[in-house]
């Protein structure tokens, strides 16, 4: 067999198979206004359904696990803040520690300070205890949240 007759005998295969596919199931608006009331009333309309009622009270908040061992600190660096937001001064420190950095609400302040061969994780633990401002490590990312959120 040539080449178009094998291309001849694909396409028509296809088109053979399209054509040959069932249609598929239709339901009325009278069939899903009676699910929906049969599941509004709680009433188990087939075995087969996956749908539950949704639990209405609210979610528990998720812990995560904090990390063992600190993130190193760093290499020591110099730095100089004067009235700088203290996010700011948070993400620039979290940079020069190669680690990310999330910001909670009520993390406000600004920073005037100068540093001078120091960690970047040991300044950003002196900025945050001087704002009131809790650190917590999850792998190499920072959650910095106002004490007491």
């Amino acid at each position: 067999m040539s080449w178009w007759g094998v291309r001849a005998a694909g396409i028509t295969l296809l088109l053979i198979g399209c054509a040959s596919a069932p249609p598929p199931e239709t339901t009325s608006p009278a069939d899903l206004d009676g699910a929906l009331t049969s599941w509004l009333a709680g009433e188990d309309t087939s075995a087969s359904r996956v749908a539950r009622r949704v639990d209405p009270r609210p979610l528990r908040p998720l812990h995560i696990a904090q990390r063992e061992t600190a993130p190193s600190p760093g290499r020591p660096i110099d730095v100089r803040f004067e009235r700088a937001p203290l996010t700011s001064a948070l993400l620039l420190l979290a940079a020069q520690a190669d680690l990310g950095l999330v910001v909670g609400e009520g993390v406000e302040g600004s920073v005037s300070a100068s540093l001078s061969r120091v960690p970047p994780l040991a300044a950003m633990r002196a900025l945050a205890e001087a704002h009131g401002v809790e650190l917590t490590f999850v792998g190499r990312t920072v959650i910095a949240r106002a004490a007491g959120r």
